[in-house]
């Protein structure tokens, strides 16, 4: 059974909420500490990265559907 558009976007809303909560615990997470290593750092970027890179797919997936919602 297909998933309503309502439902479909709270589930994206959700979601891109806890990514946006992830991102800035990273974010913090990274500024204070200290004592990582490069490596860690370098990862801990890339990770904030992948997560900027979802929010921003959610962001046009939720206007998409906002907009048909509102149509």
């Amino acid at each position: 059974m297909a998933e309503s558009k309502t439902k479909k976007l709270k589930r994206f809303k959700a979601t891109q909420h806890k990514a946006r909560i992830k991102l800035i615990e990273l974010s913090v997470k990274l500024e204070l500490t200290p004592y990582l290593t490069m490596d860690q750092s370098i990862q801990m970027k890339g990770q904030i990265k992948k997560l900027g890179g979802k929010i921003q797919i959610y962001d046009r997936k939720i206007k998409e559907l906002e907009g048909r919602l509102k149509a």
